[in-house]
């Protein structure tokens, strides 16, 4: 079987980064090689001008959508959508990467916690105790829904 085409298909069904020990633990064969295996696939696909793309770190590869192709495809997405508020507090909750609970009240009128909670409900942020208040964060699922580079 070709390696390449299993770290694809590896990539495609995961729908989220992985680290190349994990892939070298499947296909029993070095961190190295992994790494190599993924840089051809990128070139390939880079040089094919597909819709897709394959990001590559230190430690991890995944299979992404061309941001100039996401906003024709979202109708297909599997998660479901978010509300327009919860949206608007995403956005400020990742531009900060953190940020407590009390000062979100400064920021939006009314309700707050029910968005936080369908933040939190879709697992985009954490939600810890700090205090009197809730110390917010993004989560790795954030990160990857969204496309972001950890």
């Amino acid at each position: 079987m070709d390696k390449k085409r299993v770290i694809e298909a590896a990539m495609f069904i995961a729908n989220r980064s992985l680290l190349f020990e994990e892939l070298s633990e499947v296909l029993h064969i070095p961190k190295e090689e992994i790494s190599n295996l993924c840089g051809e696939l990128k070139r390939e696909y880079d040089e094919r001008g597909s819709a897709l793309q394959i990001m590559i770190t230190e430690k991890s590869v995944s299979m992404n959508i061309r941001p100039e192709y996401v906003r024709s495809v979202e109708a297909f997405s599997k998660e479901k959508e978010i509300s327009k508020k919860a949206l608007k507090i995403l956005a400020f909750i990742a531009k900060r990467e953190k940020v407590l609970q009390s000062e979100l009240r400064k920021y939006f009128r009314g309700d707050i916690y029910a968005p936080v909670k369908e933040l939190a409900e879709k697992e985009y942020i954490s939600s810890k105790k700090k205090g009197r208040s809730r110390l917010l964060e993004i989560t790795k699922k954030f990160k990857e829904s969204f496309q972001i580079s950890e």
